[in-house]
């Protein structure tokens, strides 16, 4: 069987300025831009419909951002502005979801829980990050608890991006154990991958996350570890794929023992690039999400399944902060009666329940 790749991410450049418009620098998606608006630069990416416009000064850039929304609506503008940690989200998708609220609620949610992430590896010390990654973290390549991303040539920064989307929908009482399966050359044994799968439920893991999937139709290997997890009530959520194929050609997506999690856009329609099927049970934002870059220690852009996934595994994580002795049937339970109910009425193939 063939591993999936990680999808590319595409890096933008984002600076901390003082205000929402400090940066004097605009985001905008648009078929086209007749007008500069009185911008000094405009750099565009025609194929993605998408442009930057850099101003003098906060106040042109503000002025403009009010005249582009009045034309094109809410959502076509926003400012590139600075991020504070934990006190608001960065990715548009955690406000879709409704956790921003959560995270912006004047009190301190209960209890604790535990997300295990494997992927690649993690950039701990990334601002979004820090002390947010569990002391158990381990890198099953080495045999040791050095968890670091594997570096970009190789097409590292998954994981990274990956933890990135829960620790910007969780708050710090959701802790991270990253355990990293591939390499430095980015491959990874099935055995890593079930150690990893044992490894969590050992550490007391509470949601399992893997944004990782292989190409095939017919594989269980995993189904033991897969299948001990759910015994202890410990939901695993992996991503559907990123082919526009059918989910029951991506293991461990197929499994009965796993929630799989398809991608929207902004306007909460499939993305192109999702899987879909029977076997998708719920769907997330995954188009465009802005998430930690573990080569520079600022942010990205990133698209795919990949980042989806973990939007629900912050909800699920959310639920057990709350319920912390649900089964894996009581929290899917909970995550379907929280859920908007896309596309056809009920669950469907495109968007799940």
């Amino acid at each position: 069987m063939a591993a999936v790749a990680p999808a590319e991410w595409a890096v933008r450049e984002w600076e901390a300025a003082e205000g929402e418009y400090g940066s004097g620098r605009l985001v905008l998606w648009a078929e086209r831009l007749p007008d500069s608006y009185g911008a000094e630069t405009v750099i565009s990416c025609p194929s993605c419909g998408e442009y930057v416009l850099q101003y003098a000064s906060s106040e042109e850039a503000e002025r403009a951002c009010s005249l582009l929304r009045a034309k094109l609506g809410e959502s076509a503008c926003w400012p590139d502005a600075p991020v504070a940690a934990e006190a608001e989200s960065i990715g548009w998708g955690t406000g879709s979801m409704g956790m921003e609220g959560i995270l912006n609620a004047p009190y301190d949610l209960p209890g604790s829980a535990l997300v295990a992430v494997i992927d690649s590896g993690c950039a701990a010390d990334h601002p979004l990050l820090q002390g947010r990654i569990s002391p158990d973290s381990y890198d099953f390549v080495s045999g040791t608890s050095v968890i670091g991303d594997w570096d970009e040539e190789g097409g590292g920064g998954h994981g990274t991006a990956v933890a990135g989307v829960i620790a910007d929908s969780t708050p710090d009482n959701v802790q991270i154990l990253v355990l990293r399966v591939y390499n430095q050359n980015g491959y990874a044994t099935s055995l890593g991958f079930a150690n990893a799968m044992l490894y969590a439920m050992e550490c007391g893991a509470d949601v399992v996350n893997m944004s990782i999937g292989v190409e095939s139709s017919d594989d269980t290997e995993w189904d033991v570890p897969l299948s001990r997890l759910y015994a202890a009530g410990i939901p695993f959520i992996c991503s559907a794929g990123n082919e526009s194929a059918n989910v029951s050609t991506i293991y461990p997506a197929y499994s009965p023992y796993t929630l799989a999690v398809s991608s929207v856009n902004e306007k909460l329609v499939l993305s192109d690039f999702s899987n879909y099927g029977s076997g998708v049970d719920f769907c997330a934002p995954g188009d465009n999400i802005v998430t930690a870059d573990s080569s520079t220690g600022g942010y990205l852009y990133a698209s795919g399944t990949s980042v989806s996934a973990p939007y629900v595994a912050a909800a699920a994580a959310y639920v057990k902060l709350l319920h912390p002795d649900y089964s894996v049937e009581q929290v899917y339970a909970v995550l379907r009666s929280c859920s908007l109910d896309l596309g056809t009425a009920g669950k469907d193939a495109s968007y799940g329940w």
